[in-house]
Parts: C-alpha cells; structure tokens; sequence
C-alpha cells in the first residue's frame, strides 16, 4: 500500500525535481560516507567531484534546504533519512547501467562509471526495472559494490578485507575494486585484478609493496600499498 499522509508529501517534496547536479552530490556523499562510516566533509567532496569547495557550500545549503542532509555550520554533513533514500535510487540506476554496459555491451570496468554518470538521471524507473529484470537481479556491479534491490536494500554487501592486510601465502578471491578511476582500473584488469579473480599474495615487503600471483595471468604482479589498498579480498577459510 502506498504510504499517505504529511509523511509522504515531505519525501515527496524534498525529492521532486532534483537537478542531475544534486543526484550527482547526493551519490557521492552516499558513497563517501560510507567509505568514511561517517560525516562527509566539504573538501573531500570537493575533490571527487572535482569542484571548489565554494561550490560544495553552496550545493550544501540547496540539500540542506530540501531536508536531504544534515547540515551544521563548519561541521562536515551526512544524509537525513530522506537524502539517503534519494541517494540509494540514484545508485541503483548507476550500478545497474554498470553492469548492463559490462554484460551486454562489452564495457571494460574502467570505463563504465562515466557513461553511467551520464545515462543515469534519464532512466525512468519503469526502465530501471526492466533493466534489473533482464540481468537477473544481479546483487553486486562490475566492481564489486552492492547493488540496492527495488526496496533499496542492499544485497550484495559481503565481508572482505583490503589487500594489505593479507598474510603472505594466503590465497584469496577479489570481491570488490574501491576505485573509479580508469588509469587505476585500466591498470588492475590489465594485470588480471578484478572482481571474481583469484589471487595469493606471495610477498608482502616491509616498504609497503604488495606482491601477487593471479591465477591464470604469467609472473607476479607487484602493487604499491595505496594501489593495493584499493583491493578487496574475501580470504579462503
């Protein structure tokens, strides 16, 4: 039954034409404020977004405006209930386009997050469904994040640990890549390093450098300790 009453009309409201400008804002503060298990501050925003801080206050003050976040003065911000429902619609139309790009269109993960940024505000639901349906309900995208089902709950979130805090000779399956940026996917998936590949970490250096063998891929590969970071793995029991 569809929910009624002043409840409704203020969800209704604080989420009716929203710019793709504040879908962008609102996914990223739902992405970063994840990654941080916290408040999301104006400068760390502003360099994902690639933006001046200037533009993050101003953008802030719209949000907070509409009931979407909760805003303090010289506080950094987090969701309200209402942002993070906006925020989690958002991500399911972007993580599904992901996959649709990779499965059916060939997409290399490096290269889906910004058609996807573009596709994503111009996707009705009736199609966001229909593109959900036709790929199977998948529960993670090409990189391993959850995707939110059509009630918003996330189904694909499993525990896993970053490469780095793997033990040497410890085999284990990547999950998930923590990064959109394509010189940096570009490089992993060259290497064989990406969601559903198997690896065993065979050197762990003191200076930070993390070395791997990926099954079915020639020599070991051997990745910097912010690279590295960057991959997540599901450890074998």
């Amino acid at each position: 039954m569809a929910t009624t009453g002043p409840d409704a009309r203020d969800e209704r409201d604080a989420t009716a034409d929203l710019t793709p400008v504040m879908e962008d804002y609102l996914r990223q503060i739902y992405t970063l404020e994840r990654a941080a298990e916290g408040r999301v501050s104006n400068a760390d925003l502003a360099d994902r977004l690639g933006v001046s801080r200037p533009s993050v206050t101003s953008m802030f003050e719209v949000l907070a405006d509409r009931g979407l976040i909760d805003r303090e003065p010289y506080r950094p911000v987090v969701l309200t209930p209402d942002g993070e429902r906006a925020a989690l619609r958002i991500v399911r139309r972007h993580r599904l386009v992901e996959t649709l790009l990779t499965e059916h269109f060939g997409f290399a993960i490096s290269e889906v997050d910004a058609e996807a940024d573009a596709l994503e505000h111009h996707i009705s639901d009736r199609l966001c469904e229909e593109i959900d349906r036709v790929l199977g309900h998948p529960a993670v995208d090409p990189h391993g994040d959850p995707i939110p089902d059509a009630s918003l709950e996330l189904r694909g979130e499993s525990a896993a640990v970053s490469l780095v805090d793997v033990a040497e000779g410890t085999a284990a399956e990547v999950t998930r890549i923590g990064t959109q940026d394509e010189e940096t996917l570009s490089y992993l998936v060259a290497a064989g390093i990406e969601p559903g590949a198997r690896l065993t970490v065979a050197e762990v250096a003191p200076f930070g450098m993390v070395t791997v063998d990926v099954a079915g891929e020639e020599g070991a590969e051997s990745l910097p300790e912010p690279l590295a970071t960057q991959v997540l793995v599901r450890v074998d029991e």
